[in-house]
């Protein structure tokens, strides 16, 4: 059993299992985007919005990525509306027309 080193290049492939058949997050999605944990409008200050910031930022990934059919997502207006919010980094405003509008 003979043994042979491989060169940087090869190790780096060697952990690789094939061609990346789905385009990478980061190549799609702005990772530094994000909706920030907490936030201010009209006096009062918004804190702990982790439960609501991880749904509609789930929900936007889902929608950016392609995960599920834009269709599905556009049935719902208001839903459609905060996401195209999100997009434009209208993160404050996003949450409060989907808190004011969803049912």
């Amino acid at each position: 059993h003979k043994r042979r080193k491989l060169s940087n290049s090869q190790s780096l492939r060697a952990n690789v299992r094939g061609a990346q058949r789905a385009p990478r997050m980061v190549d799609v999605v702005n990772l530094a985007k994000a909706i920030p944990f907490q936030f201010q409008s009209g006096g009062v200050q918004y804190n702990n919005t982790c439960p609501l910031d991880s749904v509609l930022m789930c929900l936007y990934l889902i929608r950016k990525l392609g995960i599920v059919s834009v269709c599905l997502l556009e049935t719902d207006l208001v839903l459609h509306q905060t996401l195209n919010m999100i997009d434009a980094e209208q993160y404050t405003d996003a949450r409060l027309f989907w808190l004011e509008h969803s049912k």
